[in-house]
């Protein structure tokens, strides 16, 4: 046997026959094997990048195509009023709108947050994946940026690594008044961050959080949205489906309404129904009579029974249409005249 090789094995032989003592080894740090593409849309409108990924149209930016295989891609924006469209295309990597400068750092973790540097800006069709076991981040994340809206993107594995505090679907750091609608967010450790912002509004996304493969060995459960200093924030027509732990609040002093009050209602809750046994439906209406409390500071009063889907919410909001059958042509003159009619909600 080679001396190269007898101490690893004395010092392994020694963890195994040691009674309820921990043997730690150090472990590599692990980072992507792949190179990076980083495409910067700057505060000006040009673009930098190492060729042409993007169509630009005015304020709008296409993805001309993908960004995935043997790459991992970051695309930076530092534009106000502007469009960045996705196109269906596949982004291994994240998307940053905002920039993690000394002022933006010191804004964000100040009591006082400063002004938000961007705003107006739509990131839509984008399908962002991570790079599993490799390189934790965010799929889409915002930096000190308002009036931001983040629609109709699927975001998946957005990370992947095993360092548990940089691995988010969507990750809002500081500014406010965002809208994130429409998306299909899965990931594996915490699926949406809000930190230190508030006025969002978040509707209309599934939210899922696959609990799996890194984390459980570290016991950390998978958290849907995690709350850290975010009030004010309206969170409904959601569907919390299959998650460890649907909201977490980290300060804990966020204030946020869960539902669009009634008849139009909350969130869809995949645990309700298990968590409330007794609950029962209010007027057929699919809406909960039990409000599910999240903690004392959050509470979603209208629960869904149902998955939501934007059929159901086209039902509840449509105006009835009235449609005359037959009719006299007669003048009242009493003060109070029968009327018979049907309703049909089909």
């Amino acid at each position: 046997m080679g001396k190269g090789l007898a101490l690893p094995i004395v010092i392994f032989l020694l963890c195994l026959m040691s009674v309820g003592t921990v043997c730690v080894l150090p472990v590599k740090a692990q980072g992507t094997p792949f190179p990076t593409i980083n495409i910067t849309i700057n505060a000006d409108g040009t673009i930098t990048q190492p060729r042409t990924y993007f169509k630009q149209t005015g304020g709008t930016y296409t993805l001309r195509g993908g960004i995935y295989g043997q790459v991992y891609g970051q695309i930076t924006v530092l534009r106000s009023n502007a469009i960045i469209d996705g196109d269906g295309n596949t982004v291994q990597g994240k998307i940053l709108v905002g920039n993690w400068d000394n002022q933006a750092i010191q804004a964000i973790y100040s009591p006082i947050a400063g002004m938000p540097s961007i705003s107006n800006v739509t990131v839509e069709k984008f399908n962002v994946t991570g790079i599993p076991e490799e390189l934790p981040g965010f799929g889409i994340e915002t930096i000190m940026a308002s009036n931001v809206t983040l629609t109709n993107n699927t975001v998946k594995w957005a990370g992947g690594g095993i360092s548990s505090e940089e691995d988010n679907a969507i990750d809002v750091e500081g500014g406010g008044s965002n809208v994130i609608i429409g998306n299909n967010l899965v990931n594996d450790f915490r699926v949406i961050f809000l930190h230190q912002t508030e006025n969002n509004l978040i509707i209309w996304n599934n939210i899922t959080c696959t609990h799996e493969p890194f984390y459980p060995s570290i016991g950390a459960p998978g958290q849907a949205i995690i709350l850290f200093f975010g009030s004010n924030n309206t969170i409904y027509h959601n569907n919390f489906i299959d998650n460890d732990v649907q909201v977490y609040d980290a300060s804990p002093l966020s204030h946020n309404v869960w539902d669009d009050g009634y008849p139009l209602g909350g969130n869809y809750w995949s645990d309700y129904q298990s968590k409330y046994p007794n609950v029962t439906e209010i007027n057929s209406l699919g809406i909960g009579d039990t409000s599910y409390v999240i903690d004392k500071n959050n509470t979603d009063h209208y629960p869904l029974m149902q998955p939501f889907t934007n059929a159901i919410y086209a039902l509840q909001t449509t105006s009835p249409k009235v449609l005359v059958l037959s009719s006299l042509n007669q003048t009242f003159v009493n003060s109070t005249v029968s009327l018979v009619f049907s309703a049909n909600r089909g």
